[in-house]
């Protein structure tokens, strides 16, 4: 009998990379299963996804039309999952958006979930312990997985979050069955790297060491067979490298990891405004929302008339807040604020236009950011964070300054800016450049590499004993 497969993702089209990666690499991922192993193939979306995905929504088009947008965007998960062979059950994945859209309605309207965000430490932590006993009350009332008898499966965790984790290890139990995941970030960080992020909270370290020991238990259990990565960065940055090596469990980073949408080729524009810098992606600090602020009063004092664009959508009503006082209190000038573009074709437009992006992220795996701006034409001005250091290195068109640096970064982007055309043109015609995009322009591609992963797995056979060890 076939071994069956058991995805846990959140496959959706919305503002999270992770979900758009899972919606592009799953159908590809299921078609060549199906083809290989024909193995029954399921997909498990923990109800907490459902919650983000309303609360993400709710904060760029409202809330009120959040719930039918979710609607919309699970039904065409569903369908074009479907096509692929994967077994999803639309109904249940309509009851459980429903279910969530109420709650995250009554948590956002809380007084007390307000005032216990913003006064208690640790509050952040304890929520997280609740939505995972949540998830599994929701998977034994709602999910159809509940009352089947499946042989053994593999259980594959698509994404690195608590919540994901903890779905896995209960399905692992229930059905005695392996497990692999993907490292699509960091899940925790090696304790000597904590205390260099300004952002960390109390709550967040309490967080990582509870996220910790659900990796820990996972490979002490020994069900816990392959760790998959979009680069070396996560295994870096949590020491989950060694960890695992230590305790029997294959390491493999993916190779290409990631794609950008063909469509986006035609949208390239070559005759880029020489004053125009542009950032898009998720507003957190973790990004660099508040440095970004910091290298554009320098950049305008250096490049008077250039210009930044800001696209993308706040994850957090206080992240707007504090965004709108510190851009007052500095008086930077010269910034545009696009907001939210849901639409692919008006972003990769509007980002085209621009002849630089100013990148300050703090955490990233594998940047899709990154990898659109310089299909794209742009140039890249970014810190050394391993993520972008590795992922990208050797390519021209990448600037980048050490972490935190805001006048080096602020003196990179001006130096872009004032390139003459020819030598800005200069910078996209290696051969080098040329050959990442192309690798890097399939989802089917990426699809593969996983695949060829998981394979063993699937069949049975052991998987091979070289791991190639992060650098």
């Amino acid at each position: 009998m076939n071994k069956p497969i058991i995805f846990i993702a959140s496959p959706f089209q919305t503002n999270s990379g992770a979900s758009v990666r899972e919606l592009k690499v799953i159908p590809f991922l299921a078609q060549h299963i199906k083809q290989d192993f024909d193995s029954d193939i399921y997909l498990h979306v923990p109800f907490s996804q459902f919650t983000f995905m309303f609360k993400q929504l709710s904060e760029s088009i409202g809330s009120e039309r959040a719930e039918d947008e979710i609607f919309r965007k699970i039904t065409q998960s569903a369908s074009i999952l479907k096509s692929s062979g994967v077994l999803v059950d639309l109904r249940e994945w309509e009851r459980l958006a429903h279910h969530a859209s109420r709650l995250a309605r009554s948590e956002h309207d809380s007084f007390i979930f307000q005032a216990l965000d913003q006064r208690v430490l640790s509050f952040g932590h304890f929520r997280m312990i609740f939505r995972e006993h949540r998830d599994r009350q929701m998977f034994q009332e709602y999910s159809n997985l509940a009352s089947l008898r499946l042989e053994r499966p593999l259980v594959y965790s698509c994404h690195e979050s608590a919540d994901l984790i903890c779905m896995m290890n209960q399905f692992v139990q229930k059905f005695r069955g392996s497990a692999a995941i993907l490292l699509g970030l960091a899940p925790y960080e090696y304790v000597s790297l904590r205390f260099r992020d300004p952002f960390k909270s109390i709550s967040s370290i309490l967080i990582e060491d509870h996220t910790k020991r659900l990796y820990e238990r996972s490979m002490g259990r020994r069900s816990l067979k392959l760790i998959l990565s979009v680069s070396a960065a996560p295994l870096l940055e949590s020491g989950l490298y060694r960890t695992a090596i230590r305790n029997r469990v294959q390491v493999r980073i993916l190779r290409p990891s990631t794609a950008y949408d063909s469509s986006l080729v035609k949208y390239r524009n070559d005759d880029k405004s020489a004053n125009q810098a542009v950032f898009f992606g998720r507003l957190t600090p973790q990004k660099g929302l508040y440095d970004l602020l910091g290298v554009w009063k320098l950049v305008n004092s250096m490049v008077p008339d250039s210009v930044l664009k800001i696209i993308g959508a706040f994850q957090s009503p206080n992240h707007k807040t504090l965004f709108d006082r510190k851009t007052k209190e500095l008086g930077v000038r010269n910034l545009e604020f696009i907001g939210f573009l849901s639409e692919k074709s008006e972003l990769y437009k509007e980002v085209s236009k621009a002849r630089v992006l100013v990148y300050p992220s703090y955490n990233d795996a594998f940047p899709a950011v990154v990898l659109e701006s310089l299909a794209l034409g742009l140039a890249v001005v970014a810190y050394d964070i391993p993520a972008i250091a590795q992922s990208y290195r050797g390519l021209e068109p990448i600037f980048l300054t050490s972490r935190g640096d805001i006048r080096g970064m602020a003196e990179l982007v001006s130096k872009v800016l004032n390139l003459p055309d020819s030598k800005f043109a200069l910078l996209h015609q290696s051969e080098l450049l040329k050959s990442f995009i192309k690798i890097h322009g399939s989802w089917e591609e990426v699809a593969r590499s996983e695949y060829h992963a998981l394979a063993p797995l699937l069949g049975g056979d052991s998987l091979p004993s070289e791991v190639e060890p992060p650098r």
